[in-house]
């Protein structure tokens, strides 16, 4: 419950001018960039230079140089004309999330920057739209802050000891009770505990008693169900241990550029007209084939490896390396692949 207070509190009392907030929230990383963003109008400038400080160790070198260079510009258009103006006068390496609504993208901004970084050109941007930026795969992922962060931090694992344990095997003994109210309180409870019932739920799931061994078993499933990720994050292959052959394919795809422009086309088409004329070898998994997800793109001399990344994050897919080709699935298959270890 601190935990959670001071979660809420510090971005509050930053905006409103705490300095001593500031630590805290560096610390918390990724996961005070919501609750920053949901305090943003109090003092934009203020909490866009603490957001940028926080994305910042991300950056490749190309997007911190667009992000440091002063530029000067004035837009009066739609939110798409200004990110495509970003990304083409100025060398910004924009990627904007393909499941964009159109309405956002034709939402009208007006802003000007006046010889300033062209990071704050950037921030004016999006919060034209109420969006926000990432560095991810090496470039600048626009996209709603819900695809692009965390929701909450993971679970602090606290040891249960004294009258917090007995509390809690106690709930393990009600979950069998008759009583449907007692019954549900005691499951709430040891749900609310989080990791830190996981001891107790392992013992309780081997009980004799049907009802609080299949109890505990599915509270067990959940306690060690880690947080949802953003949609936007490392891709698969980024979790690998790469052997020296399979290195060298990912520095390939980094170098590859591609260009393409489709709408409404399956990703397994999208995948097909990008990967085959450069002669990449990969394979589509069963999941992905059976889901037919159609998605409008266009990139313009693009790095194929970033392109890739986005556009499969952006609907529910991800790929790994695999007997030295790529392999695209959902995000569910590629999960239980890596998680195998294969």
């Amino acid at each position: 419950m601190l935990i959670l207070l001071l979660l809420l509190q510090d971005p509050s009392a930053f905006a409103g001018g705490d300095d001593s907030a500031r630590e805290a929230l560096l610390k918390q990383g990724a996961y005070s960039i919501r609750p920053l963003l949901a305090v943003r109008s109090k003092s934009p400038d203020r909490v866009d230079a603490l957001l940028y400080d926080i994305k910042k160790p991300a950056a490749s070198e190309a997007a911190l140089a667009a992000m440091t260079a002063k530029i000067t510009v004035e837009f009066d258009s739609t939110w798409d004309d200004a990110a495509a103006g970003l990304r083409t006068s100025f060398s910004m390496p924009i990627l904007v999330d393909p499941k964009l609504p159109e309405d956002t993208r034709a939402t009208a901004v007006k802003f000007k920057v006046v010889d300033r970084p062209g990071r704050e050109a950037l921030d004016a941007l999006c919060r034209a739209a109420e969006l926000d930026y990432a560095f991810l795969y090496g470039r600048i992922v626009i996209s709603t802050p819900d695809r692009l962060w965390p929701d909450k931090a993971p679970a602090k694992v606290v040891e249960l000891a004294g009258d917090a344990l007995a509390a809690a095997k106690a709930d393990v003994e009600k979950l069998d009770s008759e009583n449907v109210e007692e019954r549900g309180t005691a499951e709430s409870r040891l749900r609310a505990l989080g990791p830190s019932a996981i001891p107790l739920l392992e013992e309780g799931s081997k009980r004799k008693e049907r009802e609080i061994a299949n109890q505990c078993a599915a509270l067990l499933t959940k306690a060690r169900r880690p947080p949802p990720m953003a949609v936007f994050r490392a891709a698969g292959y980024e979790r690998q241990k790469l052997g020296e052959d399979q290195a060298a394919v990912i520095e390939k795809l980094k170098k590859n550029v591609v260009s393409i422009r489709v709408r409404n086309l399956a990703v397994v088409g999208v995948l097909k007209l990008t990967l085959q004329p450069q002669q990449v070898d990969h394979e589509i998994g069963a999941a992905l084939r059976r889901t037919g997800t159609a998605v409008s793109i266009d990139y313009q001399s693009e790095p194929l490896l970033p392109m890739l990344a986005v556009t499969c994050h952006a609907c529910g897919y991800d790929f790994i390396l695999r007997e030295g080709k790529l392999y695209f699935d959902t995000v569910e298959e590629i999960e239980k692949i890596l998680a195998g270890g294969k």
